[in-house]
């Protein structure tokens, strides 16, 4: 779409070698750019899945994604643009802020895309040195839901533009066929205690006849708690499979204490399932009109009422429905919600908008 081919150098994980919101994010925008006139380079920063956590594995991390950058931007290459993805926890951030620099210091124009509930995360003093040295750096900032971009600008004074995250138009169904019985609830993500997973195992310990089907990476330590028999955590899975996974469930339960716009629960929205979700970042936006019920973080009575409440197949019925049309239409209605190439679009506009104003 554009008459001159655009360069672009995306900062982000490689989808071919980690899995998450961020990662299917990626598959999206590399698959769009191969399949128009945009060229696009890749610097992966995902995490070595044999690696911990820790001060010194970090380092490590971070020199070998410095390495990476660097052969990118050597002598010789050129980018119109660069497309930071941040997520900002404490070693994040700081890794980004280098890798800011790196790339202002070639004059290359800077993007900085937040994936995450900015104020959530932005709560250590160390974070908040480099978060501002960041968004100084940065030419352009995008976050995912209101409460970041408003974040931003109270306590940093930056501005910045909100863009939805996005699924693949052939993973939404035409319509849900609905089962009689409420047999099956399902959560994909991340499983640990910020996404809500503890409270998942409490709620499973109320329904001891339906079965909770926890997909994703396990970042607890599943002997520290009293799990119960009718949860399995299925550990990671292809994306293939989690659609499929989607399909046969009954109930999406998504607990999440923060979160900026989850492309999880975009997933099973478009999947038709009725949806449970906390009220943090844009989950509210994105059920509101009746596509599923919020309720408090860590309130497992609220989320006990929900479910008892999904119980009736008709209930179940209108909200898949609903949920179907907000992500079919989410363009016609003013929805936070888009498909891959609607958001690309913007993302181009956006780009040659900023390369236009650095050309005059």
């Amino acid at each position: 779409m554009c008459d001159k081919k655009m360069k672009i150098l995306l900062i982000s994980v490689d989808p071919s070698n980690a899995t998450g919101g961020i990662a299917t994010w990626t598959r999206g925008y590399l698959d769009y750019c191969n399949k128009n006139n945009v060229s696009c380079d890749l610097v992966d920063i995902a995490k070595n899945s044999q690696s911990h956590i820790g001060l010194v594995n970090e380092i490590i991390r971070t020199c070998k994604i410095v390495s990476r950058l660097k052969k990118r931007i050597s002598v010789g290459s050129h980018y119109d643009i660069a497309h930071l993805n941040s997520s900002i926890g404490t070693y994040g951030v700081i890794r980004d802020y280098f890798l800011a620099k790196k790339i202002k210091k070639k004059k290359i124009p800077l993007v900085v895309h937040f994936h995450c509930d900015v104020e959530y995360w932005d709560k250590r003093g160390i974070v908040q040195y480099f978060l501002r040295k960041l968004l100084r750096i940065s030419d352009y900032r995008i976050v995912l839901c209101q409460s970041s971009k408003n974040h931003l600008k109270e306590i940093y004074d930056a501005n910045s533009i909100i863009i939805p995250n996005y699924i693949d138009r052939s993973s939404i169904c035409n319509s849900r066929k609905i089962n009689d019985a409420m047999k099956t609830v399902i959560y994909t993500g991340r499983v640990s205690e910020a996404k809500g997973c503890i409270e998942l195992f409490q709620l499973a310990k109320r329904f001891p006849y339906k079965l909770f089907l926890l997909v994703g990476k396990i970042y607890i330590n599943p002997s520290d708690f009293s799990i119960p028999s009718n949860v399995s955590l299925l550990g990671e899975m292809s994306h293939d499979q989690v659609l499929n996974l989607l399909d046969e469930a009954d109930v999406f339960v998504f607990p999440s204490h923060s979160e900026g716009f989850s492309i999880a629960l975009t997933e099973a929205m478009g999947k038709g399932l009725p949806s449970i979700v906390t009220d943090v970042g844009a989950n509210r936006d994105m059920v509101s009109g009746g596509a599923g019920i919020v309720v408090p973080v860590s309130d497992i009575d609220k989320m006990e009422l929900a479910l008892k409440a999904m119980e009736d197949q008709k209930i179940r019925k209108q909200m898949s429905d609903k949920a179907v049309d907000i992500v079919k239409n989410a363009q016609k209605s003013g929805a936070n919600i888009s498909v891959v190439a609607s958001v690309m679009e913007n993302f181009i506009l956006l780009y040659q908008g900023i390369i236009d104003n650095g050309s005059k």
